[in-house]
């Protein structure tokens, strides 16, 4: 078994929905690979570092409302992208998050 599935609190679905994200006043546009209600994984080739504070808006499916104001972390960086945790505890939130994966 893999040993970071182990540590996972949340189950990951797989996706591919745009996110518009920023960190240190830069604005960036990317791809999220994968969701879950404890955070998501940012395709990214840009130089990032764990620890990092991040404000997200993930563009989601049409039948949905867009999903803003996400503060989160950088918990991990790869070669292909960056792990962010949602640091929100916003009931609202996190409710919006919880249909975005119910609907993937």
């Amino acid at each position: 078994m893999n040993p970071l599935s182990e540590r996972r609190t949340h189950a990951r679905k797989t996706c591919l929905l745009s996110v518009d994200w920023s960190i240190s006043n830069c604005v960036y546009t990317n791809a999220i690979r994968n969701v879950s209600s404890g955070g998501i994984f940012i395709e990214t080739t840009e130089p990032f570092e764990a620890g990092q504070d991040i404000t997200l808006r993930i563009l989601a499916p049409e039948h949905l409302k867009k999903i803003s104001g996400l503060h989160a972390k950088i918990v991990r960086v790869e070669p292909e992208g960056i792990a962010v945790k949602f640091l929100n505890d916003d009931d609202h939130q996190q409710g919006l998050i919880s249909l975005l994966i119910e609907s993937l």
